[in-house]
This record gives structure tokens, C-alpha cells and sequence, in this order.
């Protein structure tokens, strides 16, 4: 697999995020704003990864889902995260693990609402 890290990040949110997620939606589940992620959705859709299309319920508005090749790749980069994930994880106990990431999603919620509240 060749891709490029933005490329590979849009592919696996919008799988993770499920069809008919809006380019803004999508923008933010990848940490950028709607404007740089053009580029990529461009690279992608080059790739027969994912297309874009008017949201039927708002013409401002894009809607991105994947294609049979995006989904491929999605389903092989989930493979090769969850096997990166058990080698860091092995040997932590379990309940750690969870405090760690109900702390480390309480702290990214204050981020987002700080940031929020900045606009």
C-alpha cells in the first residue's frame, strides 16, 4: 500500500464514519479545516478511493463515501492498526488502558470546545 498519510487518514474516517459523511464532517475527524482537505479528497478520488457529491439535502454542502478499492484499503489499514495496537498495548492491564482513554478523550473534548469557543 502507497499512499500518502492524508490520503490514507480521509480514506479510513470516512469508512469509520460511514457513508454520506459531509466534507466538513469529514474535514474535522481528520484535524484539518474544509479547504485543505481539498487537495487529498482530490488525490483520493484520483485513486478510485472515494467520490464526492452534492448533498442532497444541502447544494452548499459535499458528501464523500468510499469506493470497492477505498473500502479495500480502509479494511487493510484497520488490519495493520490493530496489530500496532495489540504490540503497544501487550502487557498493560486492561483497566489502565481504559482510564487512559476515557483521560485522553476528556482532554480532547476541552481542546474542542476551547477551540469552539474561540470562533
Amino acid at each position: 500500500m502507497n499512499l500518502s498519510v492524508p490520503v490514507g487518514t480521509a480514506v479510513l474516517m470516512t469508512y469509520r464514519y460511514g457513508p454520506d459523511i459531509t466534507q466538513k464532517d469529514l474535514a474535522f475527524a481528520v484535524g484539518v479545516n474544509s479547504g485543505a482537505l481539498v487537495r487529498t479528497l482530490d488525490q483520493a478520488e484520483n485513486a478510485q478511493l472515494l467520490e464526492r457529491a452534492d448533498s442532497p439535502t444541502d447544494r452548499r454542502s459535499k458528501i464523500v463515501n468510499l469506493l470497492p478499492e477505498g473500502r479495500k484499503v480502509a479494511l487493510e489499514i484497520e488490519k495493520r492498526l490493530q496489530a500496532v495496537r495489540q504490540d503497544l498495548f501487550d502487557g498493560i492491564p486492561e483497566e489502565d488502558i481504559k482510564v487512559a482513554t476515557r483521560v485522553l478523550r476528556a482532554l480532547e473534548e476541552r481542546v474542542v470546545t476551547r477551540l469552539g469557543a474561540q470562533d
